[in-house]
């Protein structure tokens, strides 16, 4: 919780970083492995519809799409369980990376079928 009492940026943003791996993880990737490159994310963007408090428990949607040679988009949506109230839509944008020679790699065909497949996961 912040200062306003209610669920802070910096939180959620840990919480969607954690449903983008489970996400990936039902799939067999890992951050580290995603169809034999690793990841990491270029941006975020968050769109705040409503408090979350401490105690709540949240749902997460998550769809990957939009691939280009070497990024997706993947896709959240937060709602809190006991009543379906939206807190948040936000998505990242998710790069292939060699972390050892720290150059952007293309985009492998099994997460480009992942995107077409266009799934969303709870």
């Amino acid at each position: 919780m912040n200062y306003g009492g209610h669920l802070g940026n910096d939180s959620l943003l840990s919480l969607i970083h954690e449903a983008r791996v489970a996400f990936l993880a039902e799939y067999g990737f890992t951050e580290l492995n995603c169809g034999g490159v690793s990841t990491m994310m270029g941006d975020a963007v968050i769109f705040y519809q409503g408090e979350a408090f401490a105690g709540d428990v949240l749902r997460f949607e998550v769809a990957a799409g939009e691939p280009t040679r070497s990024s997706i988009r993947v896709f959240f949506r937060a709602a809190r369980v006991s009543d379906g109230r939206p807190i948040a839509l936000a998505e990242t944008g998710i790069v292939c990376f060699d972390y050892k020679s720290r150059k952007i790699q293309p985009l492998p065909d099994s997460v480009k079928a992942l995107c077409a497949a266009n799934t969303s996961r709870t």
